[in-house]
């Protein structure tokens, strides 16, 4: 009698958290009717074609007393690739977490939105983005939210088509009705290091103390050790997220020059080092880990911890071309984005381009 007292009290007490989280999302999402226009309201005539927009990520630092240099990559990965396929482009920057807040006076900016969505509930483009869903990961924090958003503003994703970075975004998409297909993760476009370049330094990037029993000794005494999200919001002395962007820009330059070998658990080191051809083993920490890798699924092997303990892992990659997946990547981008801006494409040619990405396999 006295347990099912307390299970009840404890049913109870979740219910009221769940509400009280419920109502915290409605009032959220409420708060952005002003700022998110219907489709009719659109301006196609006020895009500025010449600026797009790429994540800072200010709120990191005061919030989490700390900075992930992953997240860095990926503006970095994001702005290579449009530099890439359009010419006399600039780059404005905001904070990912606050795109409802932006702001650029009879101006649509254009926003790849390759990223990790989770923190907050204010990365919803606002009525001054055109926003391109193209490397779009959502995690499971937020479906709730995205749940409700939608069934708030049903008319916010009609006609959008969604680039999902992942297998498991893509699955969430899907069975919210949401136009979804693989886009995989731009980190992958970045450019191949030079042929003679073979490097002389093997990186653990991201390992943890468990991981490491199991790595054999040759390795782990020879291995320089790498940690992409700092410790401390502290650089140089500064809090300005401009010095973590140039700290990531010299990190990337470290692992092309001189990476023999990189063994991580980080997604946005394996996925920019394998587009760089550094050999790479990518060893996945849990289940959450496993959804969101599916990133590069077929391109490079994705170990376990259980292929880790039973000496399944191979620790002498080969490092790989994926030249004809970055040309399909930056074209789906390219075409994409012209598709968003109201230019004519050829919807065949995408179709397969898509294709191909979801598909393709390195090995």
């Amino acid at each position: 009698m006295f347990y099912k007292k307390y299970k009840e009290k404890i049913n109870n007490i979740e219910d009221i958290l769940i509400s009280a989280q419920e109502i915290d999302y409605d009032n959220s999402i409420l708060s952005l009717r002003e700022l998110i226009a219907p489709p009719h309201n659109f301006q196609a005539n006020l895009i500025d074609k010449s600026n797009f927009l790429l994540f800072s990520y200010e709120s990191h630092l005061p919030k989490f007393n700390f900075a992930n240099l992953g997240d860095y990559i990926q503006t970095i990965a994001t702005k290579n690739a449009l530099q890439s396929i359009f010419s006399n482009i600039n780059f404005l920057f905001h904070n990912r977490d606050t795109l409802t807040s932006y702001y650029q006076k009879d101006k649509i900016t254009p926003v790849v939105m390759q990223g990790w969505f989770s923190h907050s509930k204010y990365f919803i483009p606002n009525n001054n983005t055109l926003p391109v869903f193209v490397g779009t990961h959502f995690t499971p924090e937020i479906y709730n939210f995205m749940q409700r958003f939608i069934s708030f503003y049903p008319w916010f994703f009609k006609d959008k088509q969604i680039g999902c970075r992942d297998f498991e975004t893509l699955r969430f998409c899907q069975t919210m009705g949401l136009d979804s297909y693989l886009s995989r993760c731009l980190t992958l476009t970045l450019p191949k290091r030079d042929e003679y370049i073979v490097g002389d330094t093997i990186y653990f990037v991201g390992i943890s103390k468990d991981i490491l029993t199991y790595i054999p000794d040759k390795l782990k005494n020879s291995a320089e050790h790498i940690n992409q999200q700092e410790a401390s919001c502290e650089v140089d002395g500064s809090l300005d997220w401009k010095n973590l962007y140039r700290k990531t820009e010299d990190l990337l330059q470290t692992y092309k020059n001189k990476a023999k070998l990189i063994v991580t658990s980080a997604l946005h080191c394996a996925a920019p080092c394998t587009a760089m051809g550094i050999p790479v083993v990518l060893i996945a920490k849990n289940q959450e880990n496993i959804n969101r890798f599916s990133a590069i699924k077929g391109i490079i092997p994705i170990y376990t911890y259980d292929d880790l303990k039973n000496n399944r892992i191979n620790f002498n990659p080969k490092s790989l071309n994926i030249e004809d997946l970055k040309q399909y990547m930056l074209q789906n981008l390219k075409l994409s984005i012209l598709k968003e801006m109201g230019e004519k494409i050829d919807e065949n040619e995408l179709t397969q381009i898509r294709h191909n990405i979801q598909y393709y396999k390195a090995y």
